[in-house]
């Protein structure tokens, strides 16, 4: 059933719990991580029951998101990187979770609708002595308030916070589905998933675009949705674009922090497929979900742009056909443009943007800042 319902039809919406919640009356709460395969999901409907459920649920919503993968709260590495002691899930967390289900069950007065309905945590660099973030923040309500603050792809797989000029040339790569890009670690369950290193196994490919910042000269702090927004075109009526955002650590270390899909027929909507025309070049949003880490003073930033990531999502065989019922495939020649007029580029939700030059070009003042 799966498998034949590609697009969002009636059958998604009635199961979509989200849909749900405005009629809901059930406080809940919410565990989850940040490479979590729930954790937006999870994000959305605890934002949704807490603003927009029924009077009882309304308002009466907790959650917690650590920097961990599915059902790995009780320990401090993840993916190839070991946060400290404090990432794991914290003694007074639990007893909040008991004193959660004792006021709602047993009427026990006991305060805990008194304290801040949100906890995260604020990801840091690992193993770096001083490293800002890897600590607990609360929050009265998701998401925070943060400044959508925009770095563009430029030429030579350079990532910078000016905008291209007219004269920026344009990016392309062959994608073959017969020989994907591997899924290294992200939000799975079933494979490895966490902080992987992208170096090896992704970013060395020829079908795989890198985009990378200058070093940062003080930490950068973003917390919230992560969104690129690329201009592209393909030879192919229906292809991937998949977006990987990357701690890159002063030794070279190429660390996911969170990674996207889209797939080019749904570009304007999950419920009605449109191909493309084979050439013209079309604007995609791809939606990387939300993230809360520092990149600390030294380290880069990095896109990389590709096609497939498998398993995680079933590769694209290009010819525009039903989910699984293709009979061939295409190698399409897929382009990346950052000009001018068409400017590529990642959207970050940053905090206290003003302050941090990687968003300023030189002739910019200290209080300006590009923002899309």
């Amino acid at each position: 059933m799966v498998i034949d319902r590609e697009s969002y039809d009636d059958y998604w919406k009635n199961v979509s719990v989200l849909n749900r919640a405005p009629t809901l009356t059930v406080p809940m709460f919410h565990v989850s991580g940040w490479f979590d395969i729930f954790s937006q999901g999870t994000l959305d409907f605890f934002t949704a029951l807490q603003n927009e459920g029924q009077a009882e649920a309304r308002g009466n919503q907790k959650m917690i998101i650590g920097p961990w993968i599915h059902s790995s709260q009780t320990v401090t590495r993840q993916g190839e990187l070991t946060y400290p002691d404090n990432s794991v899930l914290q003694t007074d967390q639990l007893l909040e979770v008991i004193n959660w289900f004792d006021y709602w069950l047993k009427g026990t007065d006991n305060g805990i609708l008194d304290s801040p309905p949100m906890r995260y945590y604020l990801m840091g660099a690992c193993e770096e002595e001083n490293a800002p973030g890897n600590e607990w923040r609360e929050v009265s309500n998701w998401p925070m308030p943060a400044v959508p603050s925009t770095l563009y792809l430029s030429s030579g797989g350079v990532l910078t916070g000016s905008a291209p000029d007219i004269n920026q040339s344009s990016d392309t790569y062959l994608y073959d589905p017969n020989d994907p890009v591997p899924t290294v670690g992200g939000p799975n369950m079933e494979i490895p998933g966490g902080p992987f290193d992208q170096r090896a196994l992704v970013e060395s490919r020829p079908d795989v675009l890198v985009y990378t910042s200058e070093v940062l000269s003080e930490p950068l702090e973003i917390t919230g949705k992560v969104t690129a927004r690329l201009f592209a075109s393909s030879a192919a009526r229906d292809t991937d674009w998949v977006v990987r955002l990357c701690d890159v650590y002063p030794d070279g270390r190429s660390m996911l922090v969170t990674d996207g899909l889209r797939r080019a027929k749904f570009r304007n909507s999950f419920e009605q497929p449109e191909l493309l025309q084979p050439g013209e070049i079309y604007e995609f949003e791809v939606d990387l979900w939300s993230t809360a880490i520092v990149f600390n003073a030294g380290h880069r930033i990095r896109i990389s742009i590709t096609s497939s990531n498998d398993p995680r999502f079933d590769p694209n065989p290009n010819t525009g056909d039903p989910l699984r019922k293709n009979t061939t495939t295409i190698i399409p020649a897929n382009t990346i443009f950052h000009e001018g007029n068409r400017p590529s580029r990642i959207i970050l939700p940053v905090i206290s943007p003003e302050n941090h030059p990687l968003f300023r070009s030189p002739t910019q003042s200290k209080l300006h800042l590009r923002v899309y």
